[in-house]
């Protein structure tokens, strides 16, 4: 084991450094404060911020500028540990106690005992945060890819975390890769060491229908009665949008009935579909509307609404990628032939711009759609795009609203 001091790297002239290639790996500063921001609101236990495994750091030290803690990292690989410290020293400049309290330890992050002893640490672990490695090409994240472990992490740490009134604060930054059996798997594990913890799992995102993180929030890092949570992280620094509740998953289920002109369309952010909290959105959005399936899987789910949404904010408005009403329906496949018919009556309805929401091969996307740009007469204003309605397969044009 071996104990970096921050204070060695601490330069005011340093933005946030990668070992080679790392950079991709660590959450983002808008992400890493979001959550931070979050965090300090609930009652974690006094104590120490513990990341047995920080990679750079990023997190850890937004958790310890928003807390005003002190933090200890703990990575096994020499040098991005010392670009960890190099950050805890940038990201906590302005704080030069926290700074000096805090510290990275060059070792295994599954020896409690050894670490603490290596960074002179006597003091309690009000919060530990894991984010283990995992394979970077792969479909689906096994338990037993995620380095360290994350059973061997938390029975190695229990016996030094601070208890509060609702137990010890953890957060599990985990594969938003995970199947429901191994996020069951993972809840098994708590449940080993902490009997009926308190629990919220939270999917997070930046946009573009992807998860980019999925965490588990245990005992006083938790929030009552909430077992999942949505985030939605703005492009900008406008705040996240939040939304909670229970899944409904099972209540998802394609129709039965093919899209006719004049239908309404709209395609969800697939981030929130693949949350299970999509309902409890579309009661705050489109309440009391029936509401149907067209298309549930891939980067565009896609449903058929009768009213307009009702948008408590214009943040919620990220959540859906497109909406409109249909216009016309054509026979698949898209292809050139069909687009010649859509593009005919997108230039009878003075529609300058479509883009394309359809499942197509990705070699042929981009000429397809660059044959709309090129036909399209822009300085039309109509806004409209392609969708497919699952249920007999045909193509829908929307007249965007």
């Amino acid at each position: 084991m071996r104990h970096i001091e921050i204070s060695t790297f601490a330069n005011d002239n340093l933005d946030f450094q990668y070992a080679k290639g790392a950079d991709r790996l660590a959450t983002p500063w808008q992400v890493a404060t979001s959550r931070a921001e979050f965090l300090a609101t609930l009652p974690i236990p006094e104590g120490l911020i513990v990341d047995p495994a920080c990679g750079s750091g990023i997190q850890m030290v937004a958790f310890a500028n928003v807390l005003s803690r002190p933090a200890c990292g703990i990575e096994l690989d020499e040098d991005t540990g010392e670009f960890a410290a190099q950050n805890i020293g940038f990201a906590l400049k302005s704080s030069p106690t926290i700074r000096a309290n805090s510290g990275v330890v060059i070792g295994d992050g599954r020896e409690a005992k050894s670490v603490l002893e290596a960074a002179g640490i006597s003091e309690a672990v009000g919060f530990l945060h894991l984010d283990p490695a995992r394979p970077k090409n792969s479909r689906t994240h096994d338990l037993d890819e995620m380095a360290p472990r994350v059973d061997e992490i938390l029975s190695a740490w229990k016996p030094y975390l601070a208890i509060g009134e609702r137990g010890p604060a953890i957060m599990l930054d985990l594969s938003p890769r995970l199947t429901d059996e191994l996020r069951a798997e993972v809840e098994k594990i708590v449940d080993s060491l902490w009997p009926n913890l308190e629990r919220t799992w939270e999917w997070t995102s930046r946009g573009r229908g992807r998860i980019d993180r999925l965490s588990l929030w245990l005992g006083s890092a938790s929030s009552i009665g909430i077992e999942r949570r949505f985030v939605r992280i703005p492009p900008d620094s406008e705040p996240s949008l939040m939304i909670e509740g229970v899944s409904r998953k099972s209540e998802i289920q394609l129709s039965t009935r093919h899209s006719n002109p004049g239908d309404m369309i709209a395609i969800i952010d697939s981030a929130l579909v693949e949350s299970g909290l999509v309902h409890p959105w579309f009661e705050q959005v489109l309440s009391k509307q029936s509401i149907e399936w067209l298309d549930i899987k891939g980067r565009r789910p896609t449903i058929r609404h009768h009213g307009q949404f009702e948008l408590p904010a214009s943040e919620h408005g990220l959540l859906i990628q497109a909406k409109g009403r249909v216009i016309a329906t054509f026979k698949p496949p898209l292809n050139e032939e069909i687009l010649n018919l859509i593009i005919d009556k997108a230039q009878a309805k003075a529609i300058g711009d479509i883009r394309i929401r359809v499942r197509v091969d990705p070699r042929e996307q981009p000429g397809l759609q660059s044959m709309l740009d090129r036909c399209l007469d822009e300085r039309a204003k109509g806004m409209a795009f392609i969708c497919q309605d699952l249920v007999d397969g045909a193509l829908l044009l929307c007249l965007m609203k």
